[in-house]
């Protein structure tokens, strides 16, 4: 399994008054995710450990809206519009997605010099 922290991409189809569905590739962002978190509630959604798929529909739903993709309440696009949705892996089972680069510690500073976790922070501007 890889180990590279990575924003995951789903590929969603929506189903269109005539013709084939649209498909779309659309990266979902830790944004749509807590955005997602009061409207499973408002939906009434059980834990996602129960319906992981119906809070992903929610983090595709809000990744949509977000990149311009989709305009229209939850309650259209789970019952009407979405046709298809599935997260895009690799050959290995791998997320497929932008790789968050690491945060690089400064080389200069050595553990001894970070602050303890009962210090606050120290104020900014």
């Amino acid at each position: 399994m890889n180990k590279r922290l990575t924003r995951s991409r789903y590929r969603v189809a929506l189903a269109v008054e005539a013709g084939d569905p649209v498909q779309h590739e659309v990266e979902v962002s830790p944004v749509d995710q807590f955005k997602a978190e009061p409207f499973a509630a408002k939906f009434g959604l059980p834990s996602i450990k129960v319906a992981p798929m119906q809070h992903q529909a929610v983090w595709v739903w809000c990744a949509m809206v977000r990149q311009g993709l989709y305009s229209g309440p939850f309650h259209e696009f789970r019952d009407r519009d979405l046709y298809a949705f599935e997260l895009v892996v690799d050959d290995a089972g791998d997320p497929v997605g932008d790789e968050v680069p690491p945060t690089m510690a400064d080389p200069s500073a050595s553990a001894s010099s970070w602050p303890a976790t009962s210090e606050a922070a120290p104020a900014t501007g």
